[in-house]
């Protein structure tokens, strides 16, 4: 009896070694199989959404980083490397890795790596998407395609005129293969984060919106874009303005409706253009943000500097800063000197 069962699990063995053997066989070969990336160095890789095995060998051989294109496959197939196994994502190689560390690297996204995503700076939707989509997989046609949707700016309680102020310039970390929809709630979750209840109570104490705090916080940043600690001051000039119930004549508020930053000096006419946004013509502020300030601009507006300040303009030097008066009779004189300056320069 015992004769029968020793024969009995030699034979298992047997012919289990013989169906095994094709799969030890490749394991064997494929853990011989290194990857072309050298010992001590890595390999950034972008596996794209939707991606099936054909393309991922094409494109891992395509990088010049697999020995044998047809071993990969083969190998890859025999430990059912595809449909969902295939997770989209950046990931990094390393070097000394084989076939077999690289399939369960790659094997549900266990290996995925987050990418740095910055923005700032930006004036435009358009702006933004163009540098987000830099590092991540959504391009930008697709970004603000959504962003500009009905449906999107509805469920955000924005419109096409203040959905900038959606946005919170920063660096942030997220899977490469963010599509649109993931960074919108991600930059959603981000606004919420920086709306706080001390943030909120301060707005509503302005009594602002934080859109309006989002579009002050943009002219603040276009009247002064080299020196950030003037910006308190600048704000509250402006609140100094709202709250007496004068026009803000911001200029960058004319630049805006002329189409072009670049203007370096503002004539008369300029003035009344026909324009929303022309602040020397409509009252309080204008309909939307100018850019996408940075959360530093919204605070400066948030936590303006208390003075008695309704006027400013430029100084009369290269110093980029602003000269700032109480009274017309004191502005009138800091804007003579700032016209004789750019007059003597040569500015037109």
């Amino acid at each position: 009896m015992k004769k029968f069962i020793l024969l009995g699990v030699v034979g298992v063995l047997v012919v289990g070694g013989f169906f095994a053997y094709p799969y030890i066989s490749l394991y064997l070969a494929s853990s011989k199989s290194a990857l072309t990336v050298e010992e001590g160095s890595t390999k950034d890789i972008f596996i794209k959404t939707g991606a099936d095995l054909e393309w991922v060998v094409n494109y891992l051989d395509g990088l010049g980083i697999l020995e044998d294109k047809a071993k990969f496959q083969e190998f890859a197939e025999k430990k059912s490397y595809k449909g969902k196994n295939i997770v989209p994502g950046k990931y990094v190689l390393k070097g000394g890795m084989n076939y077999n560390d690289l399939i369960n690297h790659l094997r549900a996204g266990n290996g995925r790596v987050e990418v740095q995503v910055t923005f700032n700076g930006c004036r435009t939707i358009e702006d933004m998407a163009g540098k987000v989509s830099k590092n991540i997989e959504a391009d930008s046609a697709a970004l603000v395609h959504y962003i500009l949707s009905d449906s999107v700016m509805n469920k955000y309680g924005f419109d096409e005129k203040t959905i900038r102020a959606l946005f919170i310039p920063n660096t942030y970390q997220m899977l490469w293969d963010t599509d649109e929809k993931e960074f919108v709630q991600r930059m959603a979750k981000e606004w919420k984060n920086y709306w706080n209840a001390g943030r909120t109570a301060k707005a509503k104490k302005l009594n602002l919106t934080q859109s309006q705090v989002a579009t002050l916080a943009s002219i603040v940043r276009e009247e002064q874009s080299l020196h950030e600690d003037e910006w308190p001051t600048i704000a509250g000039v402006y609140i100094n303005r709202l709250n007496r119930g004068m026009l803000l004549q911001a200029d960058p508020t004319v630049k805006y409706c002329l189409g072009d930053f670049s203007i370096k000096r503002i004539y008369l006419k300029d003035l009344e253009v026909d324009c929303e946004y022309n602040t020397y013509k409509n009252p309080g502020l204008p309909p939307g943000p100018l850019n996408i300030p940075s959360p530093k601009g919204m605070d400066a507006v948030l936590d303006f500097k208390q003075t008695d300040y309704i006027y400013f303009c430029a100084k009369a030097d290269d110093s980029g800063r602003h000269a700032f008066a109480v009274t017309l009779a004191q502005h009138n004189q800091n804007a003579a000197k700032y016209h004789a300056y750019i007059n003597k320069i040569g500015v037109r």
